[in-house]
């Protein structure tokens, strides 16, 4: 259950509908604690907000440490222990699984330098965009996608790019980190602004950032031009996405908190 703001009546019946033991909401700060009320079985946030002190009450509101019919899941495993020391009943840490067969683990680097597509973007021009897109298509070999196009489509062309860029806007929603996981599991090196690792995101993930949108055609020409003829950053990058596979610990995690008070997992069929 995603939340882009607080859901409304009928996004809660749709859930309920499906009477599922378990609700999995993410970014929680959008729900109101009459909300939780109203969701079936098991409620987990699970959240990557820094936990500054007006969150912690909020969630503190939300999931208490004395309903044991809902609880936070925290990306970072370090902030378990703060959650609970505010009365916070803690689920613990979740990383979402990652696909690996949608990895491209046989293109070797020698593969990769050879991909025909120097650098692409994925989108359509903005009032607060244009100005760089046109400095970007003065960089040899810059390609413009339309966003548009059927995934497998995307992805065909995403395979012989080296590089792919995302654009802050603002007044545009940040690049989300399955946009960026589509890219990387093709092969390709991300430059994106910097924005705070998220729910889906691998956990230190590597890609080549900007922090001014005006500065963002200088960094794309400097990484396009270097290549990363050593291979760090795409290297780094996938042994990174190896070491947070989290399918074993996502169903460890239902395991845990759903089996022992439920039917089994097969028969619960989760």
């Amino acid at each position: 259950m995603p939340l882009d703001g607080p859901p409304t009546k009928r996004d809660i019946q749709v859930v309920s509908a499906f009477k599922p033991h378990a609700v999995f909401v993410l970014n929680p700060e959008q729900l109101a604690r009459r909300d939780i009320e109203a969701l079936p079985g098991l409620v987990v946030g699970h959240t990557s907000a820094v936990l500054s002190n007006p969150e912690l009450e909020h969630l503190r509101e939300l999931f208490p440490a004395t309903d044991h019919r809902c609880g936070v899941a925290h990306l970072d495993q370090r902030d378990i222990p703060l959650l609970a020391s505010r009365s916070i009943r803690e689920l613990g840490s979740l990383l979402l699984p990652i696909d690996h067969s949608q990895f491209r683990i046989d293109d070797t680097f020698d593969h990769w330098h050879k991909r025909s597509i120097p650098l692409a973007f994925i989108g359509r021009p903005t009032r607060g965009t244009s100005a760089v897109l046109q400095e970007l298509s003065r960089i040899p070999g810059f390609v413009r996608i339309d966003p548009d196009l059927d995934d497998s489509t995307i992805r065909g062309v995403l395979s012989q790019t080296q590089c792919s860029i995302h654009l802050a806007d603002p007044g545009q929603p940040l690049p989300t980190a399955a946009l960026a996981i589509r890219d990387m599991s093709m092969g390709c090196l991300v430059i994106a602004n910097k924005f705070r690792v998220d729910y889906s995101l691998m956990a230190g993930e590597h890609f080549v950032f900007y922090r001014d949108l005006a500065d963002t055609a200088r960094i794309a020409r400097t990484t396009v031009e270097i290549r990363d003829h050593q291979d760090v950053i795409r290297s780094v990058g996938h042994a990174r996405a190896t070491e947070f596979s989290a399918t074993d610990v996502f169903f460890n995690f239902i395991q845990q908190h759903l089996c022992a008070t439920n039917k089994p997992l097969t028969e619960a069929r989760i």
